[in-house]
């Protein structure tokens, strides 16, 4: 499916207008919003086929079906950092493309266990003092938070 169409009809379903958008990627119509001067306003997905990966778009046409604006919005990838967690007393994260990130690690009621700034493409941290129990994790790149996640740690 590459194509959405939209079309306008009167009262009395009487076709005004029918217009053929896309083609060229895969899209999808998540939603449409009629507007009171006769206008649409629609918004969904487009699939790139070579990379699987989706891009937001937003549309808007006057009441002749004409574009008036469209916009494709790209989803930031989430970065490459990644915990390896094979359950034992250590917290291991990988940066392979060694990005300049912090790490937060905390409880779940919120206290802080780990606040680091990852300097390598792998690093290691013993949390053996640490009890066992799952303790959620951040990554924050520019200040920005941009992976989220949950460490498990067994006894």
């Amino acid at each position: 499916r590459k194509k959405f169409y939209l079309a306008k009809y009167d009262l009395d379903l009487n076709q005004i207008w029918y217009r053929e958008f896309g083609g060229d990627r895969a899209y999808i119509l998540n939603g449409l919003k009629l507007l009171e001067n006769g206008a649409a306003f629609a918004y969904g997905f487009i699939t790139d086929s070579t990379t699987d990966f989706r891009y937001a778009y937003i549309m808007y046409v006057n009441e002749n079906g004409d574009i008036v604006s469209s916009k494709d919005i790209p989803l930031s990838p989430d970065p490459p950092l990644s915990v390896v967690n094979p359950g034992s007393d250590h917290f291991t994260i990988l940066n392979p493309e060694n990005l300049t990130a912090r790490v937060i690690l905390s409880t779940m009621d919120g206290k802080i266990v780990l606040d680091d700034k990852l300097t390598s493409p792998f690093i290691t941290y013993d949390l053996s003092h640490w009890p066992a129990g799952v303790y959620p994790y951040v990554f924050y790149i520019e200040d920005k938070p941009v992976k989220s996640g949950k460490w498990v740690k067994r006894d």
